[in-house]
């Protein structure tokens, strides 16, 4: 049998809640750690993001004593539900999520965490950049993660248990925590949401269970249900007593004996400022473009809209260059479907586009269905290609779109345009895209039913990032740029 690794928190129950306040005393214990190293003081606003049922969240209110205030959220009501009865004046626990902060206002908060919650977030860029608007500037944010480099030691009786049981799948991993990071992805993950970074460090933490019923009752509660749901009651049964075997290897005079490597990771948010402006931005503009660009004739201060606050604008500018700059052509993807919310938003952003007499000749097939991606593959023989849970193929009209004469044909121009709105805004909501034009239109054309005369341009898949690639190297300012005349060979 091939498991899967579909996470809901629809799976969450009464009894896994209240099971979790009591077995969630290890989270809470490395969460304290977590708060040590945030230095949280008196008097701060704290937001503790998936506070479950309020235990560190709780603790963190005693620190801030009176005159702080710790708000709690977290997607699951009947853990709020819990938390709830820890409430007090310092601390105010709600149903919320992750990935919309909308509720609380700009630089409101002096300290952000996220204790065991990173890795089940698919949208992880696009949290840190709502933690980074609520956030003052030189606020602090932790939070303490999976390690992908360093599994934990349940991980590897785990598959052992599978294996002995017949059943195969995605890594063991993707089952428990489906989203950890590594060390190098958390410093990337700080950088494109405008932090710096001031710890990135993996602990290891041992703990001891009275018998393998134990084990899968911790994991059970802090999954939200979600442990090893793919198998029947009856295979559950049977991987348990093959875990048990293999647990007992393990097992010392203080109980099973299971390590825990988890990253603890602290940024701060940066506070810079947009060439004379006055409100803090996240990050500042590459330094030969600032340089260029302050040697033009108009003030690259950023002037705010009618009714707007200083820090808005250059928020809102700021937003545009940190889209760009963080685009990056992805060629692994993780298996998570794409929200239809935000891909009818990533849709929308290429009717926007400019185009040549603005006859808008684009069309696009937008493929979801797994049989027509794996046929796709005769037009583009990349396997990471299709790893995406959606490919979008950019196609063009001719006919709608005749130049001027003498001139060229803008049909491709202007499809090329609309997929770049398509891919900064896709790069906006944390997924990931890869411009691609070298496959086979005839294929494309007959898996995708494209009528004659429209023709297929430019194909990308759309997925949630499963690397963190760098940069790639880049032409100087020098070599692009020349001002009013040409300036160099």
């Amino acid at each position: 049998m091939v498991l899967s690794s579909t996470i809901s928190f629809d799976r969450d129950s009464r009894e896994l809640a209240e099971q979790y306040d009591v077995v969630g005393q290890r989270q809470f214990e490395h969460g304290k750690l977590l708060i040590s190293d945030l230095n949280v003081r008196p008097g701060q606003r704290v937001l503790d993001i998936g506070c479950g049922t309020g235990l560190l969240g709780a603790h963190v209110a005693s620190l801030i004593g009176p005159a702080g205030k710790v708000f709690g959220i977290d997607p699951l009501p009947l853990r709020i539900e819990i938390a709830s009865q820890k409430s007090s004046k310092t601390f105010e626990p709600a149903v919320g999520n992750a990935e919309d902060l909308s509720a609380f206002d700009a630089e409101s908060f002096d300290v952000v965490f996220l204790n065991s919650v990173v890795h089940w977030l698919p949208d992880q860029l696009g949290v840190f950049r709502q933690i980074n608007r609520v956030l003052k500037p030189n606020g602090k944010v932790g939070f303490t993660s999976a390690s992908k480099e360093h599994p934990h030691s349940l991980v590897h009786f785990l598959e052992l248990a599978l294996a002995s049981c017949g059943f195969s799948g995605p890594d063991v991993t993707a089952l428990t925590t489906p989203h950890r990071l590594s060390s190098e992805e958390v410093s990337a993950l700080f950088r494109a949401s405008g932090f710096r970074e001031t710890q990135v460090t993996v602990r290891t933490l041992t703990d001891h269970f009275r018998d393998v019923d134990e084990v899968i009752t911790f994991n059970r509660s802090s999954s939200f249900g979600n442990h090893l749901t793919a198998l029947s009651s009856k295979d559950q049964a049977h991987v348990r007593d093959a875990l048990a075997r293999e647990l007992e290897a393990n097992r010392t005079p203080q109980g099973l004996e299971l390590k825990r490597h988890l990253i603890f990771a602290v940024a701060e948010k940066e506070q810079t400022s947009c060439n004379g402006c006055s409100a803090g931005c996240p990050t500042p503009l590459h330094s030969e473009a600032q340089s260029y660009l302050d040697s033009s004739v108009a003030s690259l201060a950023v002037r705010p809209r009618v009714g707007e606050s200083a820090t808005a604008a250059c928020s809102r500018a700021t937003a545009v260059h940190e889209v760009i700059a963080a685009r990056r052509s992805i060629r692994k993807y993780k298996t998570d479907p794409v929200e239809e919310e935000k891909l009818a938003r990533i849709l929308e952003s290429t009717r926007l586009a400019p185009s040549a007499r603005n006859f808008q000749p684009w069309h696009y097939v937008v493929v979801t269905d797994p049989k027509i991606r794996q046929r796709l593959q005769r037009a583009h023989d990349s396997e990471w290609f299709y790893g995406a849970p959606v490919i979008v193929c950019a196609c063009g009209e001719p006919s709608r779109n005749p130049a001027r004469p003498g001139a060229r044909d803008y049909r491709d121009i202007d499809v090329s345009i609309s997929l770049d709105h398509l891919i900064l805004a896709a790069t906006a909501e944390g997924l990931g895209t890869c411009w691609v034009g070298a496959f086979d239109p005839v294929v494309v054309r007959e898996e995708l039913g494209i009528p004659e005369g429209i023709e297929p341009i430019l194909m990308t898949p759309l997925g949630y990032p499963d690397e963190a690639p760098t940069a790639r190297e880049r032409k100087s300012f020098e070599q692009v740029f020349h001002r009013n005349r040409w300036s160099h060979g």
